[in-house]
């Protein structure tokens, strides 16, 4: 007479189905996570975008404006070569006269050191509403002979950074290949340039 014993597998299957659900929700936190990051990457460089774009729009505003001023162009009254560095910059922006109302009768004031006055204010202006702690500044062009060509340079903080392995943030390095900063500008960590260069 065979005697069979019957032996219960439910509980070794109950321990197999947790098994399985905890694999499932790793899977599910990794790919959520990873989704995170990517998302939090595009935010970053579309803001990065967005800051490059009103740069390229700043220094187009600037090319028109000199444009329309020889004679200041000639006097090289346009040229901040002197205070070309974004600290004494952010210093002069900071100091921004508004030249409309220090000139009466106006048609006495409408001179080509005037005008530039004028368009370097409103520049300025224009430049720190569009871009964080921004410094925007004209020099003649480095590195060629050509005489009418001017480098506008356009500098502000960038406020989307990188976090390390602890979480802390990680600024931009002060080199020319990581934040597009010319070496005359000066530029401290966490600045990022724009470099514009027209022909007159």
């Amino acid at each position: 007479m065979f005697n069979f014993m019957h032996y219960s597998s439910s509980s070794k299957q109950r321990g197999v189905g947790l098994i399985e659900v905890m694999v499932a929700i790793l899977l599910l936190a990794m790919g959520l996570l990873g989704a995170l990051a990517l998302q939090f990457s595009t935010a970053k460089e579309q803001r990065s975008s967005q800051f490059v774009a009103r740069a390229a729009l700043l220094g187009n505003e600037i090319a028109e404006r000199m444009r329309t001023n020889r004679a200041g162009i000639e006097a090289g009254l346009y040229d901040m070569s002197k205070t070309p560095t974004y600290a004494a910059v952010r210093r002069l922006m900071a100091d921004n006269p508004t030249i409309q109302s220090q000139c009466k009768p106006m048609p006495n004031c409408i001179t080509p050191a005037w005008q530039v006055q004028l368009d370097t204010a409103m520049w300025w202006q224009n430049t720190a509403v569009s871009l964080p702690q921004a410094a925007a500044l004209v020099l003649p062009a480095q590195g060629t002979a050509m005489l009418n060509a001017r480098d506008v340079v356009l500098a502000w903080v960038e406020p989307v950074v990188d976090r390390d392995n602890e979480g802390q943030p990680v600024k931009l390095k002060k080199s020319a290949k990581n934040n597009g900063c010319p070496d005359i500008v000066d530029a401290p960590e966490g600045v990022r340039c724009y470099q514009f260069r027209f022909v007159l």
